[in-house]
């Protein structure tokens, strides 16, 4: 369902001409609707790119109005997929708005999605066609709000925004694109701003709540089949049953953004944005996740490249044929393309009139309270640049810690204290505020005594473990799997 929702069907075919028809004819209606109003990137791209979707997945209109509010509501949801992570039990409630706005979703393309796949799902997913179809429809929402209705605006904010910024941080100062070259174009804002930076998958699925390992493998059937956890009694904070999400499990997450711009596929210029042959980007690309894909299992359907790949690039390649950049003048030329590849068109000055001496700043003055929210809108990095160094690499960096910096050694003190930043030791300078806007650890030999202490005292020969086969060591933050020690 999803590659038919999402793909223009086989080159030269009638659907697929239809599809290159309707995107231009929509673009060029979308662009003409804008020179009035101003084309703001990306908001008013995701609308558009919302009334898209509709038009090509249902043949259904949206008006810009019933877009910009769907773009609210994405705004958020990919907001709550950071936060949801790590948001404490008691407070699940406070994402009732959204999960019920989510539903009403469901709902509205619900019979869209019953009319032109019911009859599919129903000799698929017999007895129980009902769900399936929900769960399409699911999964549909899910491409919209959270795949392409975000990558898409994001790769063509940054082609357009490298054709006008004059900022320091535009990767490509010829701000023009090579005559007939609109697609590889945009090939090259894909590879070089990837809007998906991770791919997750499970090599080994978590157990199941409330069971063990030998019996929720069991549950993994032939032909990439899998049956459901069973669910367990409801929580009574959140309404809902108890869920295990990754313990027990092993779960990798290629870079995709670092694969993009490996040297060894993409040559030495890999860092640079250089517009490439379609060969190149054919053969190397793995942003829409092409190495997902082996047709020998399931006969393919349990690929997980991008459905939609084909029309993504369709939908670059077309916008940016008919946009037309001496059409068009930037507000502000100087938009910066940050590390998460996003455009921004904000006055900087302002904000930078804040900053006071010894590492002192003023609060950003707070506007009118969000209806939705109940607090004020604020922005929390849009225009920014962030830096996150990885301690957990650098702890292991060979250049510091030797060949065997990725073995466990335990190494003389001298070698910790030399090279450590586990506790951000790096963060510190005295010479600024006196050492007052230091960000290294206050604990640091507070935790170390503990540490100390601790190991003195546990004595190995007083305890046995209860099962030490189980005891595994993963990704962190936690790294070790929950085990029971009895003396």
């Amino acid at each position: 369902v999803l590659e038919n929702i999402f793909s223009p069907g086989e080159k030269n075919s009638r659907k697929y001409r239809f599809t290159e028809f309707l995107i231009g004819k929509m673009i060029t209606e979308f662009l003409d609707s804008r020179r009035t109003t101003g084309l703001k990137m990306p908001g008013d791209v995701k609308a558009f790119i919302f009334q898209l979707f509709n038009k090509l997945a249902f043949d259904r209109d949206v008006s810009f109005e019933e877009a910009e509010q769907f773009v609210g509501f994405q705004s958020l949801v990919v907001a709550m997929g950071v936060l949801a992570e790590i948001l404490p039990e008691p407070f699940y409630r406070f994402l009732s708005s959204t999960s019920r706005q989510y539903t009403r979703y469901v709902q509205e393309f619900e019979p869209y999605v019953e009319n032109m796949y019911g009859n599919e799902l129903r000799r698929s997913c017999a007895p129980s066609s009902a769900s399936c179809v929900t769960q399409a429809t699911a999964a549909i929402l899910d491409g919209i709000t959270l795949a392409g209705g975000v990558s898409m605006p994001t790769d063509i904010s940054t082609a357009v925004g490298v054709l006008y910024s004059t900022h320091t941080t535009n990767p490509y100062p010829a701000r023009e694109i090579p005559a007939g070259k609109e697609l590889e174009f945009f090939w090259e804002n894909i590879r070089f701003f990837a809007p998906v930076v991770g791919f997750p998958h499970w090599s080994k699925r978590p157990t199941c709540q409330n069971s063990t390992p030998e019996e929720t493998a069991k549950l993994n059937k032939h032909w990439g089949r899998q049956e459901a956890c069973k669910e367990g009694p409801k929580n009574r904070i959140t309404g809902y049953a108890d869920v295990n999400e990754y313990q027990g499990g092993i779960r990798h997450v290629p870079n995709l953004a670092v694969a993009q711009r490996d040297p060894r596929r993409w040559g030495a210029d890999s860092n640079q944005f250089v517009v490439r042959d379609l060969k190149a980007y054919k053969e190397n690309s793995v942003g829409f996740a092409e190495m997902a894909e082996d047709t020998s299992v399931a006969n393919g359907k349990m690929n997980r490249s991008c459905p939609g790949k084909t029309l993504a690039l369709m939908i670059g390649e077309a916008f940016l044929k008919l946009f037309k950049k001496d059409e068009w003048e930037v507000v502000s030329p100087e938009p910066t393309l940050d590390h998460a590849a996003h455009l921004h068109e904000l006055y900087a000055e302002e904000t930078t009139k804040l900053n006071k001496g010894e590492g002192r700043q003023e609060a950003c003055k707070e506007g009118p309270k969000n209806q939705i929210t109940g607090y004020a809108d604020f922005n929390q990095y849009a225009g920014g640049v962030r830096q996150v160094p990885h301690i957990a690499l650098a702890q292991r960096d060979p250049r510091r810690f030797g060949a065997d910096s990725n073995q466990f050694v335990v190494r003389d003190l001298k070698a910790y204290m030399d090279n450590s930043v586990g506790f951000a030791e790096m963060a510190e300078d005295s010479s600024v505020a006196n050492g007052k806007m230091n960000r290294s650890c206050p604990g640091k030999t507070l935790a170390l005594m503990i540490g100390e202490a601790f190991l003195k005292l546990f004595k190995k020969d007083e305890w046995e473990v209860v099962s030490p086969e189980r005891i595994e060591f993963t990704m962190g933050p936690t790294w070790v799997s929950e085990f029971v020690l009895q003396a």
